[in-house]
């Protein structure tokens, strides 16, 4: 059985003191994503659905904690007496001033929360939840507000910057996540959503987690903010084909890219120069062109003012993709016929999905606007992005190679080695030497042993030009690698993760 979610909304903005007193009880606990992660044994918190509560042994948790979990996290039904006897009154009266302790209408012994609360990336974060007290399922309503909790949504708190920046922009909001995760950076943040539920429970998830600089604003895309821009916009719009009735949370249009588009054809009126733009999407290579160039397209006549790089995370051919949707969503055969049909339509090649960042460039640079694609891995962060933005900053200027050969690389921390030994000619010999690297972004390149001993050389305490003239005096460099060609490789040594310049090293 399902039942249906109910239109009036859960929670109540109690007091100052109520929320005080909450966000208090449930950080003295322990009530943190990592705690949390390490009793249930999950990798992440994108695990907890598949956490079976009967398997779950909380007997050697402190008591708070155990009941924080089984209460708000697991959405237990509780006699009421446990929770009576847990908290103070004032601690009681506060969760209930906040409507965090509701009793069950057909038995007042027993207790439940009529939310999903947990914790995610430093916040404590209020959402839907799927069930009633009775353990049935709550029907799927079109503006559902999804947790901050799945493989997508931790990625997409996970790639956006937490550099220190102005202001921000956090279109479709949901629950707020990304805009308390911005709240500590940024001098202001807006948090915007076309539904009244989810501007609802971004409010109070902003007042639980006392982020005063935090508006909530409820529109249609770039409406609420008509007129206004940011240094930072970061979204997470929907992007599943839609077919029969949608999910606000999920469908994005025919193909999947309309939400994403009017987002994107927004950032030429609403981000500043200098100004970065964060998302995680799901897209398509289609006969027209790559995904990112099909973005920068959507740019309009402002294009050339801007960076585009998608990070790749997976690709799906169509059969393949529709092939999951079939299983996961389990409509009617003809839905997808349809949606085949109109992917072909478009000419989709394969769909990609992964971070899509914009930078929109300060007045006056000149270069040609970069437009790349490298991997990520799951662990990737806004660093990453943020890094490979600020390098092509750097390669870009006239002057790039003379600074170059005046710095002091030295090794990254992110450096690897791999060397595979065998034997030639009764000796043992190196055989394969790989350097690779996960930070900016995924890297293994194949050098030569005398590459090596270079990177050896270079511990920031040499410049270039002095590090290559000594190589050369020892033969350590080939005899036809002259100093340009030094700087190319050390270049791409940097880019790729494998070599370090220090932060003067000038971008601008």
């Amino acid at each position: 059985m399902s039942e249906t979610l109910s239109a009036v909304f859960p929670l109540r903005f109690g007091s100052a003191d109520d929320f005080r007193r909450v966000e208090s009880m449930l950080r003295e606990a322990g009530f943190t994503e990592e705690n949390v992660c390490r009793i249930l044994g999950m990798d992440d918190m994108s695990d907890l659905s598949r956490a079976e509560a009967e398997g779950i042994d909380l007997s050697g948790v402190d008591e708070r904690l155990a009941l924080f979990i089984r209460f708000f996290l697991l959405t237990e039904t509780l006699p009421r007496f446990v929770i009576e006897c847990a908290f103070e009154q004032q601690e009681l009266d506060a969760m209930q001033a906040l409507d965090l302790v509701r009793l069950v209408e057909y038995d007042e012994q027993l207790c439940y929360s009529p939310v999903f609360l947990y914790p995610v990336a430093g916040l404590l974060v209020a959402s839907d939840r799927y069930t009633t007290p009775e353990g049935t399922i709550v029907e799927e309503a079109p503006d559902i507000v999804f947790p901050a909790i799945d493989e997508g949504a931790l990625l997409f708190l996970r790639i956006i910057s937490k550099s220190p920046a102005r202001d921000a922009l956090d279109l479709g909001t949901g629950s707020g996540a990304a805009a308390l995760l911005l709240s500590p950076s940024a001098g202001q943040v807006t948090a915007s959503d076309i539904t009244p539920r989810s501007a609802h429970f971004a409010r109070f998830n902003a007042l639980l987690n006392r982020c005063a600089n935090v508006e909530v604003v409820e529109g249609d895309m770039y409406e609420p903010v008509r007129g206004r821009s940011f240094e930072r916009i970061v979204s997470h719009p929907p992007y599943v084909p839609a077919f029969g009735e949608t999910v606000i949370y999920r469908d994005g249009g025919d193909t999947g890219e309309r939400l994403l588009r009017r987002v994107v054809e927004g950032l030429p009126e609403h981000l500043r120069a200098g100004g970065t733009f964060y998302a995680i999407c799901m897209g398509q290579d289609t006969s027209q062109g790559k995904f990112e160039e099909r973005v920068r397209g959507w740019l309009g006549e402002t294009e050339r003012e801007f960076d585009v790089l998608f990070g790749l995370g997976d690709t799906k051919s169509v059969k393949r993709f529709l092939a999951q949707m079939l299983l996961r969503r389990g409509a009617e055969q003809s839905h997808y016929e349809t949606l085949e049909q109109t992917l072909e339509r478009a000419g989709t090649r394969r769909l990609i999905y992964g971070a899509l960042v914009i930078h929109r460039r300060a007045p006056g640079v000149q270069s040609e606007p970069l437009t790349a694609r490298p991997d990520i891995l799951k662990e990737t962060t806004g660093a990453s992005f943020d890094w490979a933005l600020r390098w092509h900053r750097r390669r870009s200027r006239a002057d790039f190679f003379d600074a170059l050969a005046q710095s002091r690389p030295r090794p990254a921390p992110a450096l690897q080695v791999e060397i595979t030994h065998g034997v030639r000619e009764g000796e043992l010999v190196v055989r394969d030497l790989l350097f690779r690297s996960d930070f900016p972004f995924p890297a293994l390149t194949r050098v030569e042993p005398w590459i090596l001993s270079l990177v050896l050389k270079l511990r920031g305490e040499q410049t270039l030009t002095e590090v290559y003239e000594t190589s050369r005096a020892a033969e350590v460099i080939p005899e036809a690698f002259a100093l340009e060609d030094f700087l190319q490789l050390t270049a791409t040594l940097v880019e790729r993760g494998y070599l370090a310049v220090d932060d003067s090293f000038p971008e601008s």
